[in-house]
Order: C-alpha cells, then sequence, then structure tokens
C-alpha cells in the first residue's frame, strides 16, 4: 500500500476515535486527548478531512441512526 508509516497511525487514531464518538458520551476534547491529539482544531480539521463532517455532527448521525 502507498502510504507512510506516520499516515496510517494518524489514520488507525482517528478510526479509534470515531468508534469512541459513537460508543461513549465522553466529550469530543476528551476523545481528541485520548488519541493523542493536541489540540481540538486539529483534530477537528483532519478528522473531517476523513470522514466528511466534524467529530460532533459523526456522533450525532451515528447515534441517532442506532434509535
Amino acid at each position: 500500500e502507498d502510504t507512510t508509516v506516520s499516515k496510517w497511525v494518524l489514520l488507525r487514531r482517528l478510526e479509534r476515535s470515531a468508534e469512541d464518538l459513537i460508543a461513549s458520551d465522553a466529550p469530543v476534547t476528551d476523545i481528541a486527548f485520548k488519541w493523542g491529539f493536541k489540540a481540538l482544531g486539529h483534530y477537528s480539521r483532519t478528522f473531517k478531512t476523513r470522514f466528511g463532517e466534524s467529530p460532533s455532527a459523526y456522533r450525532l448521525q451515528r447515534v441517532s441512526a442506532r434509535r
């Protein structure tokens, strides 16, 4: 696959944080920090680039769909 180790690690952190957004009621900030993001703005921009929506919108849509 055509990717760097750092890019792969970043993508895994984003995927795991996305799982936490759905499974937990913890604030987005806490989840971002848990997965090693030092700034919420960076996390939000990176998350939106990967998933096409903000972490809050991602959580809201998926939690609502489960109900």
